[in-house]
């Protein structure tokens, strides 16, 4: 026996990290399974990815002498050592995805996100790399701002990764064709037309109504959207038009047009459907980058339905994400803000101790 404690005496560090990988992968396939429209299983998948990795990369440090171990070992090192050119490529793919939105869809806010968020990769990566350039040279005053920018930054891009994994996880779901109802929601109107971007939304719900239709009772559709301001009917209306023109029977169509939010689309939507079997199922539509926020509001308003996702055109998809992902993020903003305002104090408090 005593070769066996010599053994795992040696190896106690990695043992720990094989058992956090097991947690981790544990608690996202119970997370997932149990509910497949929540940020913490993209959160948990993250992190098993995360300590897989470095069980990987640690265990062949620990048998690097194998002459065949080292190349492993290198082919999991280079991704780490270039990190910052990585993040630097995305932000340049960001800026020009950016400026490929603004030439397509106009000058609307949210179509500078994609540049801002590259811009600030680039910026965060070169002081961040400045800072530990000058605490190398002796100036211990930059060790706080490459500090609070690495911790802080890294904070926020584990958010980041933890959406993308979860939107990316729920376009896989895949509900049953025996609903009772189907909700299309809206995302705004050409004057009184149907855009590409709800016309996608509107065609899947058609295909989901047709296929269902074909084994079981033909479910009701439920059109949500109100009208804006530069709108001259409702979203409601408009998508009802495109669904007869389309061949849904009028009687299988019922109007949500008081909306103006994803969250007000799914509410008044439910107290439709509650109007008919009162614990009725249902699917809700709309585009794959959206899918996932949807599924949280439902789950929020207390509607027990899934998702069904229609593709979006590649160059608008990385704006949209983002988009959702700070909307995502505003849902529990004080969280997020504690949790950014403890870390910068504790740097602090590391910076003033050190002094």
């Amino acid at each position: 026996m005593g070769w066996f404690t010599s053994w795992l005496t040696d190896h106690m560090a990695l043992l720990w990290i094989y058992v956090a990988a097991l947690v981790f992968w544990g608690l996202f396939l119970h997370s997932y399974f149990r509910n497949k429209k929540r940020i913490c299983n993209g959160m948990f998948l993250c992190l098993a990815l995360a300590v897989t990795f470095a069980s990987i990369v640690l265990t062949c440090a620990r048998y690097a002498y194998l002459p065949w171990v080292h190349v492993i070992l290198w082919f999991f090192l280079i991704p780490i050592f270039c990190s910052p050119v990585i993040l630097v490529a995305v932000g340049i793919f960001l800026i020009i995805n950016g400026r490929i939105v603004l030439k397509r869809e106009g000058k609307a806010l949210t179509h500078f996100l994609s540049i801002l968020l590259g811009v600030g990769m680039i910026v965060t990566v070169c002081v961040i790399s400045y800072s530990i350039y000058q605490t190398a040279q002796g100036a211990p005053k930059f060790t706080f701002l490459a500090n609070m920018l690495i911790f802080v930054g890294g904070y926020y891009l584990f958010l980041l990764l933890s959406f993308l994994l979860s939107v990316f996880l729920y376009r896989f779901n895949r509900p049953n064709r025996n609903q009772d109802f189907i909700i299309v929601l809206g995302s705004g109107l050409l004057g009184d037309q149907v855009p590409p971007l709800l016309a996608r939304r509107l065609d899947a719900g058609i295909a989901f109504y047709e296929n269902q239709s074909k084994s079981a009772r033909a479910p009701k559709i439920i059109v949500s959207g109100g009208q804006g301001a530069n709108e001259t009917i409702s979203e409601a209306e408009a998508m009802k038009r495109y669904l007869i023109r389309n061949h849904i029977p009028a009687e299988d169509i019922l109007l949500e047009n008081q909306s103006t939010t994803t969250y007000e689309n799914l509410l008044y939507s439910k107290r439709l459907m509650g109007q008919g079997t009162g614990t009725a199922s249902c699917v809700f539509v709309t585009n794959d980058y959206h899918v996932f926020r949807a599924g949280v509001y439902a789950d929020q308003v207390g509607i027990q339905g899934e998702g069904v996702c229609c593709k979006t055109a590649a160059y608008y998809l990385p704006v949209a994400l983002i988009r959702e992902w700070i909307a995502i993020l505003k849902l529990h903003w004080k969280t997020h803000l504690g949790i950014t305002f403890g870390m910068v104090i504790l740097l602090l408090a590391q910076c003033v101790i050190a002094i």
